[in-house]
């Protein structure tokens, strides 16, 4: 997706992950691409980043969002609220969250509306 993004003309690209092996695949794939950055993080702590440092996120991984794989893991709610909490955060103000989820919107939103967000949200779906 990333690398669409610059074909599109997107210029600054952060991408990060939890895993340093996918990170270091996709540095090593991705070199001749200077528009992207890698960094390994877990989205649940992005204290590297300063507030409101960026104009959008989007949270799609290749198989799975990462909202969606927290939600797999123990302590689900409490992970996908601290990621929420970090994403809320970082966004400048009349920045753009893009979740894209296979989880149902009755599971999904609630995390989105937690206290400190004041998500305006906006729901497609689409159906195969």
């Amino acid at each position: 997706m990333s690398e669409d993004m610059v074909n599109d003309g997107y210029v600054d690209i952060m991408n990060i992950d939890i895993s340093s092996v996918v990170i270091d695949i996709l540095i090593k794939s991705c070199a001749h691409i200077p528009q992207l950055k890698y960094m390994q993080m877990d989205v649940r702590n992005m204290s590297f980043f300063l507030d409101e440092t960026f104009d959008s996120v989007i949270d799609k991984g290749c198989f799975k969002g990462t909202l969606d794989s927290l939600m797999c893991g123990t302590e689900a709610p409490f992970s996908a609220s601290q990621m929420i909490y970090e994403v809320n955060r970082l966004l400048k103000a009349g920045g753009i969250f893009m979740l894209i989820t296979y989880g149902n919107p009755s599971v999904r939103i609630p995390h989105l509306n937690q206290p400190g967000c004041c998500w305006k949200i906006t729901l497609y779906i689409i159906r195969e």
